[in-house]
Parts: structure tokens; C-alpha cells; sequence
């Protein structure tokens, strides 16, 4: 990986020397996956011109000067094999680690910029505009086919209203009451998944795969209180429903509107009798213990799925003729893996 950064300082002169990029990378990939990358590790970093958040807050401040570029899809090759590849936002590969170095390096700067120096981008400029005086208005954009809303009086009131519909308590079950064939875990978990048979073979091996790009759906079945662990769930999986209409790329996985419309018509029309219970995804990489979810799918899953039990359900590519399935559900503002039972 040839790439470099240009540093500002925070009246937006720049440093004379540029900083190599690969070991600031490479170390944020050695934390974000857990394991040491070898000198013989290639590392291959391709940027897409997608914006993201561009300051990261902290001490020092650092702020991405090229935040048209926000996310990388990171590669990574041992001994002529991929081991690796997954997007993820230029702050987690670079803002983090460049951070933690400025402060030890710089530690009376309390304000940084970078540029990224990258085959496909603008070269740097030799200065920006100073990074502590920030532009404090932009105008509204316009927005085709918007109306302006006239706020209510002090004693007038809207003729409608918003009431939150209380969710049913789910029927009572027991993992006794299933016929289990595989699998095990925690009993005391907060929830616990029953995997249909031939719903856990479809993503084992027989459902079609891209190797390309990242693909997805959503998980059905039933939902139960565990009558013998107050206060956790049982989640009985009876089918997978490959979603329409999504953004697909190595990138990520996206679901749409007209996604949950058409698994709505799927759902009422050949499952009437049970609910969603969560999403499923692929990764086009080998499983290991300590990478699961990424950043990009946690924020899908916190902002779509809001019912504390629904599931994220993640099957690794590790190979054409081999793939890991784990499961995933919120536990306060993290995902935790669930135990499984497959069930005939």
C-alpha cells in the first residue's frame, strides 16, 4: 500500500514531512481484529468516495481534510490467501490511531487536520483555512416538493396526535418443548435461537451466496418468553426471505423502503402467523472469535430493528464450501452473541 497523509496544524499550515500511512492502518486493523499483522501481511486499502463524519472529537481534535472520502474497503492477504476484507470508515483505520499518536508526539496541540495522499484523490493543498475557525452557517438547501410548516400558536394545538402502540407479551415456552437434534449454550442468556433444520442447511450450504458483494434478508419465525429464565426470550427461526430492493457492495448492505414494504407483502402473504425477528447478512471473509458485527452494521441494526430481542444473524464466507452462521442481539449498546439450538 503506497499511501501518505499531510498533516495541518490548527492555523492550517502544513508539516513539512508526510506520514506514511500503512503503519497507522496497520495498527488499527492489529486492534480491530485482535491478532498481530506480519511484515508479510499485504495490506490492500481501497478508498470510496463516500462522505462520512469528518472530526473526530477528543484530545487532540482530529479532523479528516478529505472526508469526501470516508470509507475504505481494507484486504487483507497471508501466503496468497484473503484473510480479510471488510469496509470500514476512514475514522476506525486511521482517525483513532492518528489521534492516539498526535497526543504523544504533539502534546500541547490540541487541533489536527490530515489529508489523505492516495492514487485517485487531489493532491493536498499547501494550506487550508485554519481548522479553529470553523464556517459557522451555510444556507438551507432547497428541497424539491417541500412545504413550510407553520409552528402552532401558544394555546394552539395539532388536530392529530402520537400514541406508541404497547407491544403484546409474547406466549410462554420452554426449550423442553422443542426437539432439539444440535447445538447448545447458556440457558440463561437473555435470548436464546431455535433454528429450524432446514432453515440453518439454506445458510450452511445450500442458499446462493455472492462472493462479490455483501447480500441479505430477514429472519422469521416466533417469538416466546422462556418460562423457566424470567426475563429472557426464546426465538424460534422458520425462515430466511432474501430482501429486494437493496444497495449491495463490498462495501455494505442496505435496505430500503421499498425493502420492508415488499417483505411486509412477503410476510402477510406466506408466513401470516409469525412475525420478523431480525436480519441476516453475509461477510466476504473467514469467521474468527473476536470479529463480528462491524461499526456499519451495528448502526443498522440499532437504528432499524428496536425491539430489544429482534436478532442480527451474520454468516461469514469463509470459503466456497464453508461458512460460519452466529447470531447477535442488543444487550444495551452492544451486540452479544446468542446460543444456538438447531430443532427438527
Amino acid at each position: 500500500m503506497n499511501a501518505f497523509l499531510q498533516l495541518y496544524r490548527a492555523d492550517g499550515t502544513a508539516l513539512p514531512d508526510i506520514w506514511p500511512l500503512l503503519p497507522i492502518v496497520q495498527t488499527s486493523l492489529q486492534q480491530i481484529l485482535n491478532r498481530a499483522l506480519t511484515n508479510d501481511t499485504l495490506i490492500n486499502l481501497l478508498v470510496y468516495p463516500v462522505p462520512f463524519e469528518s472530526l473526530l472529537a477528543g484530545d487532540p481534535i482530529v479532523i479528516n481534510l478529505s472526508a469526501n472520502y470516508g470509507y475504505a474497503k481494507v484486504v487483507l492477504i497471508e501466503n496468497g490467501h484473503i484473510i480479510y476484507q471488510h469496509p470500514h470508515t476512514v475514522e476506525e483505520l486511521i482517525s483513532n490511531t492518528l489521534q492516539k499518536i498526535l497526543k504523544n508526539t504533539y502534546p500541547n496541540e490540541t487541533l489536527w487536520g490530515f489529508y489523505l495522499i492516495m492514487n485517485g484523490i487531489a493532491p493536498p493543498p499547501l494550506k487550508v483555512l485554519p481548522l479553529n475557525k470553523p464556517q459557522t452557517s451555510r444556507p438551507t438547501p432547497y428541497v424539491k416538493g417541500s412545504v413550510a410548516v407553520t409552528p402552532y400558536g401558544a394555546n394552539e394545538q395539532p388536530s392529530f396526535g402520537f400514541r406508541r402502540i404497547p407491544e403484546e407479551a409474547p406466549p410462554k415456552a420452554s426449550l423442553d418443548d422443542f426437539k432439539i437434534i444440535a447445538g447448545g449454550g447458556e440457558h440463561n442468556a437473555f435470548v436464546k435461537v431455535l433454528v429450524h433444520e432446514p432453515v440453518f442447511n439454506e445458510f450452511d450450504k445450500i442458499k446462493p451466496f455472492s462472493s462479490q458483494v455483501e447480500e441479505g434478508g430477514f429472519l422469521v419465525g416466533q417469538v416466546y418468553e422462556d418460562r423457566d429464565v424470567a426475563g429472557t426470550y426464546l426465538l424460534e427461526l422458520t425462515a430466511a426471505v432474501n430482501a429486494e430492493h437493496t444497495g449491495a457492495s463490498l462495501l455494505h448492505f442496505t435496505y430500503t423502503g421499498d425493502s420492508f414494504s415488499a417483505f411486509k407483502r412477503t410476510l402477510r402473504e406466506q408466513h401470516p402467523n409469525e412475525r420478523l425477528l431480525g436480519w441476516y447478512h453475509t461477510h466476504l471473509f473467514p469467521a474468527t472469535n473476536t470479529m463480528g458485527l462491524s461499526t456499519i452494521d451495528l448502526q443498522l441494526h440499532f437504528t432499524t430493528f428496536r425491539l430489544p430481542w429482534q436478532l442480527a444473524a451474520l454468516i461469514n464466507l469463509d470459503t466456497p464450501n464453508r461458512r460460519t452462521l452466529r447470531f447477535y442481539v442488543r444487550q444495551s449498546d452492544v451486540m452479544v452473541p446468542c446460543p444456538r439450538w438447531i430443532i427438527r
